[in-house]
């Protein structure tokens, strides 16, 4: 139903999802965001590995799974908060009424 209110407005009428194009301060701040909360994962990851290694001294094999189950689960929160980042930039964002002329 919403999308049939949608289809009839008018291309003035629909609200923007997606800006054109994207700045080059917009792609520069995505990136630092995702090195950073990267970094983060991954020491957070290997930390937990790490402490768990030391709690159960598991086999050398075992030792190396974790630690690549600890890539793994860093790869995909890095992953999916870049996704993140890249969505929250890419929205349209609301008229700043102070650019706007008052003449």
């Amino acid at each position: 139903m919403a999308s049939h209110h949608l289809a009839s407005q008018s291309p003035s009428q629909k609200p923007a999802r997606f800006r054109k194009s994207l700045s080059i301060t917009a792609l520069a701040s995505v990136i630092t965001v995702t090195l950073l909360v990267g970094s983060e994962a991954f020491v957070v990851a290997f930390a937990s590995a790490w402490a768990m290694i030391g709690l159960m001294h598991p086999a050398g094999a075992i030792i190396w799974a974790l630690y690549g189950l600890a890539f793994i689960v860093a790869m995909l929160a890095t992953g999916w908060f870049a996704r993140l980042a890249w969505t929250s930039e890419m929205q349209s964002m609301p008229p700043d009424h102070s650019e706007a002329g008052t003449g």
